[in-house]
């Protein structure tokens, strides 16, 4: 239903090879599909993946978001989808710009912090929704709680920059990296700690 390529990432002028899975090609569980979409960043875009006809018929993008509407699109997909194969071959060119996010945060500060929440909220769905066997729910949610954390510490820096990190989005980055911290579990890395806590107080 779903087979996901590798592809090169266009970046000042030099290109990286992006894996979007650490195993060998072959058939993937959906676990597998969820455990990567819900820690890393390899497979959050529909590029670079072919999708039965079928599967994409009823699927559609929501135009709510301008920051993770990709892969909302994607776990929509990989919930529908049953059979997934993975082919080590980079099938797609991705050129990434420099400004788009500032630009962004700029024009939509509101529309790029609540699409970070509600992303965070749907993977906490998607951990009570499917069952795991080969890693834990609290693992995962633990590494889902650090991607928030980092995620919204630079999107702080963005609203300072833009000079639109008014008390109420303080607040509400606050409560939100504060309920997240309490996901974490050890070892949690330094930098981790450290944003957590500058953002915390």
């Amino acid at each position: 239903d779903i087979i996901v390529f590798d592809m090169l990432l266009s970046q000042r002028g030099s290109d990286t090879l992006w894996r979007a899975f650490p195993v060998q090609e072959g058939v993937l569980t959906r676990e597998q599909m969820l455990f990567q979409l819900m820690t890393a960043s390899s497979i959050s875009g529909p590029c670079a993946k072919l999708y039965k006809r079928e599967l994409v018929t009823n699927i559609r993008f929501d135009t709510d978001f301008i920051s993770g509407e990709d892969w909302m699109f994607v776990c929509d997909c990989v919930q529908e989808a049953e059979r997934f194969r993975y082919c080590a071959q980079p099938s797609y060119r991705y050129f990434r710009a420099e400004t788009t996010g500032q630009s962004r945060v700029t024009r939509f500060p509101d529309k790029m912090l609540n699409n970070q929440l509600a992303r965070y909220d749907r993977k906490k769905q998607l951990l009570e929704a499917q069952r795991w066997t080969e890693h834990t729910a609290q693992q995962i949610h633990s590494l889902a709680a650090r991607e928030l954390i980092e995620n919204l510490f630079n999107l702080s820096a963005q609203l300072l920059l833009a000079k639109q990190y008014t008390a109420e989005r303080k607040e509400k980055i606050r409560a939100a990296v504060t309920e997240a911290g309490k996901a974490l579990i050890a070892p949690v890395q330094k930098k981790t700690q450290l944003k957590l806590w500058v953002l915390t107080s």
